[in-house]
């Protein structure tokens, strides 16, 4: 066989085996696009499972040659959500991309009311959106806070209703100066100091026709409904100092409320209205011994019907005579079952327990109304809201317009 002969050999051998290969593979072609129909560059194609993949084009096309026995195609590019697509019978795929929110582009509140990207500050910062503060279900703004933002300490005084809330900012600061962040509210300073307003120990605060009251002192901040807030921008560090100054050396807590027009909820009149009612209950008293009442002595120690010293006789063999009265029970005094026989007022002895019937049950009513419009060239946003809170506390009572 000459070398002529072998070299043709060689080459029809080389053609065979190619064409075997490519008839292994089938070749898929299509585009990828985003949901706005505009062609994504540079977008990998990948065939699931394996390594053979490809690129689009400046248009946004691509072929790529894939295994006959591929079932799916991964469709990727930065910015957007990856996406798997079955291999049909046909041999055109078409993507739209949905874009992926990573919050680069998250706009936060800094100093004045100036909206800045998230990304392009130099310092810490963190926000809260109006919706989360809702849905926490908390009456003051502050406590809705608790567990939202990293390194923010929340501290309520009671839980009675009204009560006041301290803030701190990556802890105490100060030993005898004030640690608690500045407030801002669109733009303005905002007082947020404790406000008294009455004292059991204060002879001087007499209101009410000389009557002494005192009430569970709140700050400021309870002030802001919690429903018209659209975002609060926690700022920390020496940053809401430069931005704020002095005042603002233990942080900064911005708070943007909603607006309408363009900003809110376009154009047109919008309303909105939300009504809340919930109770609370004591969830656990402490357990009281109602077997015995107490003895002469009114020492501790077992039941003795001799014993002065010990405790008194068993409650379910006593009763109340109501026909002698007494200014400490409405039912009378307490007489025996032998007195009781001959007494025909008598009714079967109960032991009170204070601490139950001290507390009541709790409830509080909550009612929002908004209306939002406008144009583009202005808008406009009107709301109210009443609270009514009844703590389970007798007379702790709290309300808000």
């Amino acid at each position: 066989m000459t070398k002529a002969i072998r070299l043709l050999l060689a080459m029809l051998l080389l053609v065979l085996t190619w064409q075997a290969s490519f008839a292994q593979n089938r070749l898929i072609t299509g585009t990828v696009k985003d949901n706005n129909g505009e062609a994504i560059i540079g977008s990998s194609i990948i065939v699931k499972g394996s390594n053979t993949g490809t690129y689009t084009d400046v248009d946004g096309n691509y072929s790529l040659a894939v295994p006959s026995n591929a079932t799916t195609l991964v469709f990727k590019y930065l910015g957007y959500k990856s996406k798997e697509v079955p291999i049909s019978a046909t041999n055109v795929v078409n993507v739209d991309l949905e874009e992926d929110v990573l919050g680069l582009e998250e706009v936060v509140v800094t100093a004045v009311g100036i909206s800045s990207e998230k990304k392009a500050l130099g310092y810490s910062v963190q926000d809260v959106s109006g919706d989360k503060l809702t849905q926490a279900g908390a009456n003051n703004t502050l406590s809705a806070l608790s567990g939202k933002v990293a390194g923010l300490q929340v501290i309520n005084s009671s839980g009675a209703p009204g009560s006041s809330v301290f803030l701190q900012l990556r802890g105490a600061t100060s030993i005898t100066g004030d640690n608690s962040p500045l407030f801002v509210i669109d733009g303005i300073p905002v007082d947020n100091s404790y406000n008294a307003s009455g004292s059991p120990d204060n002879e001087g605060a007499l209101i009410n026709n000389n009557l002494l009251e005192s009430v569970n002192n709140s700050n400021r901040a309870i002030d802001v409904n919690p429903d018209d807030i659209a975002s609060i921008t926690v700022l920390k560090g020496p940053a809401a100092a430069a931005l704020y100054g002095l005042r603002a050396s233990n942080g900064a807590i911005i708070i943007t409320t909603k607006r309408g027009g363009a900003e809110g909820a376009g154009k047109g009149l919008h309303a909105s209205f939300s009504s809340t009612y919930t109770f609370e209950q004591v969830n656990k008293l402490p357990a009281l011994q109602d077997m015995y009442i107490k003895g002469s002595g009114g020492a501790i120690g077992k039941y003795s019907s001799t014993g002065s010293g010990s405790w008194g006789a068993l409650a379910d063999t006593l009763f109340w005579d109501p026909t002698q009265a007494t200014p400490y029970n409405q039912y009378g005094e307490i007489i025996g079952k032998t007195a009781a026989a001959n007494n025909s007022a008598a009714i079967p002895f109960e032991a009170y327990d204070n601490v139950e019937q001290f507390f009541r049950t709790g409830n509080t009513m909550e009612n929002n109304l908004s209306l939002s419009g406008g144009s583009d060239k202005g808008g406009f946003r009107v709301s109210f809201g009443s609270l009514n809170q009844k703590g389970i506390v007798p007379l702790s009572d709290f309300q808000r317009f």
